[in-house]
């Protein structure tokens, strides 16, 4: 990661990074309280003190933890957010409503900017949507700013294309 955060440079390459599975430790390969496996590996690596003062870094859920933050980005003309949510494989509500609730806040805080959603595995091989994505997709969809979910996990790639804005029931 010195590449993008090279000492004395913290602004060259402005980032966020979603946790993964790989990204967790102990336990199963799930996340935050499924069987003992946790992120604080991670997050002794990428910790909220790394990120504060930089121009693009917004915040995160929990103080000092990095598995659910945001930044704010501008590029052609045009201002960015972006969401960085943890992972949760084993549980099944994989993203907490706390922090769905949290993101569809800032959404409607900065409406005028194009909101993006990082989750590690929201797409399956398929096209389906995974549980991660699913949850996201339900709680956020009413947002028109919200163009953009990314994802990983598998090394298959997939697309979809759902509608989002105010004026779905």
């Amino acid at each position: 990661m010195s590449i993008f955060d090279p000492a004395g440079d913290p602004e060259k390459m402005p980032y966020g990074l979603a946790v993964g599975n790989h990204d967790q430790t102990g336990g199963s390969a799930g996340a935050l309280g499924d069987g003992g496996a946790t992120t604080q590996l991670f997050n002794q690596t990428f910790p909220t003190s790394r990120f504060q003062g930089r121009s693009y870094w917004g915040g995160s859920f929990e103080s000092g933890v990095t598995d659910n933050s945001y930044q704010l980005f501008s590029a052609s003309g045009m201002d960015f957010i972006i969401f960085h949510l943890e992972n949760d494989t084993l549980s099944s509500s994989p993203l907490r409503d706390a922090v769905l609730a949290w993101v569809d806040g800032l959404m409607q805080t900065y409406s005028n900017r194009r909101a993006i959603v990082s989750i590690h595995y929201c797409v399956q091989p398929n096209g389906n949507f995974a549980t991660h994505g699913q949850a996201a997709y339900d709680v956020l969809k009413y947002n028109s700013n919200w163009f953009l979910m990314l994802g990983g996990h598998l090394n298959e790639a997939a697309r979809r294309t759902d509608p989002v804005g105010p004026t779905l029931s």
